[in-house]
């Protein structure tokens, strides 16, 4: 078939087709350039945070409250180790600061007022200190790292990197940059496009007119025309699975990086978790330490009186039990303390708590338990354990003592007091003849059995 096409039809469709085509390569130019600038802020925004949250979550995890609730020693400890740490704030119950450390600036208070307020994780804020501006990160955090109505909330403030400016400028270079790389490829099509459709066109077009006017055979629009549109074609399909392509790349790029990201914080979450363990452990038992106490049985007391259910606590000690280390060495010693660990650990329950206080002290914290409970459960480990110790023979015999007091026997204001009465039982028992339990609200209930 031969299709005869006149010379103003030709340059009407090439040009019109020539100028839809540079709009819609100008319009993909800006949308590509777009979608490159808020993808790339949006994902260094994102990790930047994440980074900053996890450093801070370190941070509250080791400050160590001294007298008082004190954290000037600890900041201080930390600031020398973290670069990064400029202050920590203390907020009180209404979510206000109640104390900054150091002390010395008000504008770290501001600073750390305009973080607690914030519902973000990570806030950035400027704070005026030392005859400066502080451009820092402010993160809310509970003190020991769980949420929980008893936990004791701070405000760590970080220096904010001056890179992560630089990188948002960055960003928007580059886009600008692409944007103009991407012009110029617009610019350079529509070039190709006139020398390699239109101008053809035109040619044919006019080899049109001149057959015409000579009454010769008119020319068909066959062959090379079609070829070259046949390549335009094909060359905007690869241009579409490029994108496609890229797009997924993208994609696949963003997950990888997420993935990484919720790795390293899962590291630093275990790193966190066997670090507390590990500063909370009795490395000989395997029970819970002084410290664990110091840091736990103020928030289980006030939870337990709050909620007006009662609390029991056992002091054990182990009676005679330096002349056995003295005659049988300390390797007797520890036999008999880590028995005594497996002892308390078999006796109490998920909510329990068996800690070692220090030498042959021992302390059982038994939530929800009454007085005759604790005794019966007393009576039984100190029975246990003398048919334990009766093995070997020792003179004097090496046996247990216990002394028990309840949160509504006592009546207690606080934890070191239920501990207190709990102590006083325990010397009666042994001014008894020792091997016995005592309880702080009556006389020794007897020898174990």
């Amino acid at each position: 078939m031969t299709l005869i096409v006149s010379d103003g039809q030709l340059k009407s469709v090439s040009v019109g087709f020539l100028a839809v085509t540079r709009r819609l390569v100008i319009c993909a130019t800006a949308a590509v350039a777009l979608v490159f600038a808020v993808g790339t802020h949006v994902l260094l925004d994102r990790q930047t945070r994440l980074a900053v949250v996890a450093e801070a979550r370190l941070c509250a995890s080791a400050l160590t409250p001294g007298p008082n609730g004190d954290l000037t020693e600890s900041v201080e400890r930390l600031r020398s180790r973290h670069g990064r740490l400029v202050a920590v704030a203390s907020l009180g119950p209404t979510g206000r600061v109640e104390a900054a450390y150091p002390s010395a600036d008000r504008g770290f208070r501001e600073a750390a007022n305009t973080a607690a307020e914030a519902r973000s994780e990570a806030v950035a804020v400027t704070a005026a200190g030392g005859g400066a501006r502080h451009e820092l990160w402010g993160v809310n955090l509970p003190l020991n790292g769980t949420e929980s109505p008893a936990s004791w909330r701070v405000v760590i403030l970080l220096t904010r990197d001056r890179g992560y400016s630089v990188w948002l400028v960055a960003t928007g270079v580059v886009a600008a940059l692409a944007a103009v790389g991407l012009g110029l490829g617009a610019w350079g099509l529509s070039r190709w496009f006139e020398g390699n459709v239109t101008q053809p066109l035109r040619r044919i077009a006019t080899s049109a007119r001149n057959t015409r006017s000579t009454g010769g055979v008119r020319p068909s629009l066959r062959g090379n025309v079609w070829r070259e549109t046949e390549d335009i074609a094909e060359c905007l399909r690869r241009h579409v699975e490029q994108g496609q392509e890229t797009q997924a790349y993208t994609k696949q790029v963003e997950y990888e990086a997420q993935q990484q990201v919720r790795l390293h914080q899962k590291r630093l979450d275990n790193r966190l978790r066997r670090a507390e363990d590990r500063a909370t452990m009795d490395a000989l038992t395997g029970l819970r330490n002084r410290h664990f106490l110091e840091s736990e049985l103020g928030p289980l007391f006030d939870r337990q009186r709050g909620a007006r259910r009662d609390l029991a606590a056992v002091v054990f000690d182990v009676d005679n039990f330096k002349p056995l280390n003295d005659t049988r060495g300390h390797e007797a010693g520890d036999d008999i303390l880590r028995f005594l660990g497996e002892l308390l650990r078999a006796a109490i329950r998920p909510t329990d708590f068996a800690v070692r206080m220090g030498g042959d002290e021992f302390l059982l914290l038994l939530p929800d338990v009454n007085t005759r409970q604790a005794n019966s459960i007393a009576e039984r480990i100190v029975r246990l354990f003398a048919q334990y110790a009766g093995r070997l023979g020792q003179s004097p015999a090496v046996s247990l003592s216990a002394g028990i007091a309840t949160l509504r026997s006592t009546e207690g204001a606080d934890g070191g007091e239920l501990l207190a009465a709990a102590d006083a039982a325990l010397y009666r028992a042994k001014g008894q003849g020792k091997n016995s339990v005592s309880t702080a609200e009556d006389a020794p209930i007897g020898p174990g059995r």
